[in-house]
């Protein structure tokens, strides 16, 4: 049976109860954990999600919808270059920041934050 990554199982000690939450939410397995690298799509929807560091382990999410989940600030994103479609509607977000590594991505959806300036 093929092992975690290191780097896996640091995060996950790290940001357990918010990768708890991921896997539940997503319907995400252990054996999906084993293969993360299949996993490209994450949604959160009316959750509490304030840190979105957890994210950076699915290095091949291609979709990451988190809508209403309390964020302030977009972080975790930077190795996730496969990132397409980027939904963060109805949070506490100011500044658009943090995505400046997502080369792929086509669509960006803040609609409902706290943005101050583009």
């Amino acid at each position: 049976m093929q092992q975690l990554d290191p780097f896996i199982q640091q995060m996950e000690l790290k940001y357990k109860k918010q990768l708890d939450l991921v896997k539940s939410m997503n319907g995400i397995t252990e054996k999906n954990m084993r293969n993360i690298e299949k996993i490209t799509k994450i949604e959160l929807v009316l959750e509490t999600f304030p840190n979105m560091d957890i994210l950076q382990i699915f290095s091949n999410l291609q979709e990451l919808t988190l809508i209403n989940v309390e964020i302030e600030q977009i972080t975790g994103l930077d190795d996730l270059y496969n990132l397409r479609d980027l939904w963060l509607s109805e949070n506490q977000i100011k500044k658009i920041e943090g995505i400046s590594n997502c080369q792929q991505l086509r669509r960006l959806y803040l609609c409902n934050n706290r943005i101050e300036q583009i």
